[in-house]
């Protein structure tokens, strides 16, 4: 392993795991279950939606991704069997069986036990569905930057004075959290932020996804025993992206409606895509209309 020695080699030496096993049935006017819910294609350019996904990621040197799977997934990975062969990035499946949902938590201890993802690395997981413009070194500065003060856990959110979307309770001054409450649409108060799902886990947390049960499948990560336990304790939040400027979600045909024609390189300020993800033709746009 690497000396760890500043915010980029710790972001380097960092698993990132990307969750893209849903069933999205709200999804299904869109695909007509033709291909899975990630591979919707968006922007002026159009590219499936989880490129725009991993960009950030890529822009900061990432090299090597985890993409949690369940519906579909063979779509996936062959998709991105030839983005590694364009690029040299490396995507790995984590692929539920079909028969047994394990849930975000459950695939990452999963997968564990199987020796594929590490419980010596940190882990930042996020969603495939979720389009942030995010430094992901600014995260890891933070992230990095509570070590040594016993936080080993960083939960990513964002303020607005009313949301839909699940909320952290935090201490705005010490930035610690308290709790996390799902749904519904709520006003939120001054020491409360939506959550973006988007979690950092140093390794001192990710050990204990091995105490995860495989009798307590499917293990989400919000409403899990393991992040209560093992990550808000030693969790602070980030207030860094502001829901519709920074952070896009893609959760409803309306919000895809919404979103599908922006121009993805000018908010990511890049002029060429295929300088990090390869060249790409269209093969799953739905010409939803």
């Amino acid at each position: 392993m690497p000396a760890i020695n500043s915010p980029r080699d710790y972001f380097l030496n960092t698993q990132i795991v990307v969750h893209a096993g849903g069933l999205s049935e709200r999804w299904f006017p869109i695909t007509q279950g033709k291909f899975p819910k990630p591979l919707t294609e968006i922007g002026k350019k159009l590219r499936p939606m989880i490129h725009w996904t991993v960009l950030p990621y890529i822009l900061a040197g990432a090299k090597k991704f985890y993409l949690t799977l369940w519906h579909q997934p063979e779509a996936i990975v062959d998709h991105f069997k030839e983005i590694s062969k364009q690029t040299g990035i490396e995507f790995v499946p984590l692929i539920e069986p079909e028969n047994k949902r394990m849930g975000r938590a459950g695939v990452i201890k999963h997968y564990m036990d199987q020796g594929v993802v590490s419980s010596k690395q940190p882990i930042l997981s996020i969603n495939s569905d979720d389009i942030v413009k995010v430094n992901p070194i600014e995260l890891a500065k933070f992230q990095f930057g509570g070590l040594d003060k016993g936080f080993f856990a960083t939960v990513m959110g964002s303020s607005m004075e009313v949301s839909q979307y699940g909320r952290i309770k935090y201490n705005p001054k010490t930035n610690v959290v308290n709790s996390f409450i799902e749904k519904p649409e709520f006003r939120l108060t001054d020491s409360e932020l939506v959550n973006t799902g988007i979690f950092y886990f140093d390794t001192e947390v990710v050990k204990h996804f091995l105490d995860i049960k495989e009798s307590e499948f499917p293990v989400d990560i919000e409403r899990s025993k393991f992040l209560q336990e093992h990550a808000v304790p030693v969790m602070r939040a980030l207030d860094l992206v502001t829901l519709g400027k920074t952070w896009f979600v893609l959760n409803t045909p309306d919000q895809f409606k919404k979103l599908r024609d922006l121009d993805y390189e000018k908010f990511f300020e890049i002029t060429n895509i295929e300088r990090y993800l390869g060249p790409y033709s269209s093969k799953f746009n739905s010409h939803y209309k």
